[in-house]
């Protein structure tokens, strides 16, 4: 069900997160992350990382390539180059691994509706499958959340018990005046199965595309 606050409004616009030490703010039109060496690693899980290559979330028909990113020249994240592909923070933590791996995507751009579009569709019990030469991993979705653009967001990229997955887009109203939007929408996900187990979805239907 789609959020009654949000706007989508068809335009060039990418996402921000600025992280400084352990916080972080949501502020402007580009993904950043500023200090990022400073994220703490916690204990690997008994499982293989998987370096990603492709992302797949069937319930709302993505299958995307993921752009390996690192920060720019004023130690921001960079952002997915290509509208329809993800980004994943490579300098953060990686999926497989305790902590939190950040996936970034672009809700739209140019006109097009860009690949976390329908991000805001999903819900608890949707699953989300990373792939990679040496694998796949499985996450579920646990939990679904709007921050607003300049929320503290230390949760998001910070380390966890387990292996988790964020996936970030825009989300709210378009504000003109700042050319972001309002919200950040975020996805959290949480490791259930590696490489070629299966597992059903909770939710009674999943569609395949």
């Amino acid at each position: 069900m789609k959020h009654l606050s949000r706007t989508k409004k068809i335009i060039g616009i990418g996402i921000i997160l600025i992280v400084v030490a352990f916080g972080a703010s949501l502020l402007t039109n580009t993904l950043s992350i500023i200090n990022p060496g400073l994220t703490i690693r916690a204990t690997v899980r008994d499982v293989d990382l998987v370096i990603p290559t492709r992302l797949k979330i069937p319930s709302i028909g993505v299958d995307a390539a993921v752009e390996h990113v690192g920060v720019n020249n004023v130690g921001n994240m960079e952002i997915p180059q290509d509208w329809r592909n993800v980004a994943w923070y490579e300098l953060g933590f990686t999926p497989g691994e305790n902590g939190n791996a950040v996936f970034a995507g672009h809700l739209d751009w140019d006109k097009n509706q860009a690949v976390f579009w329908d991000l805001d569709e999903l819900t608890s019990g949707d699953l989300v499958f990373v792939e990679g030469d040496n694998g796949r991993l499985t996450y579920i979705v646990t939990s679904v959340r709007e921050y607003d653009y300049r929320a503290d967001t230390a949760d998001i990229f910070g380390p966890s018990d387990d292996s988790q997955i964020r996936l970030i887009t825009c989300d709210g109203d378009f504000l003109e005046g700042s050319d972001t939007y309002q919200k950040r929408f975020v996805v959290t996900g949480e490791l259930v199965l590696s490489d070629n187990e299966e597992v059903q979805s909770t939710n009674e239907a999943m569609p395949a595309e």
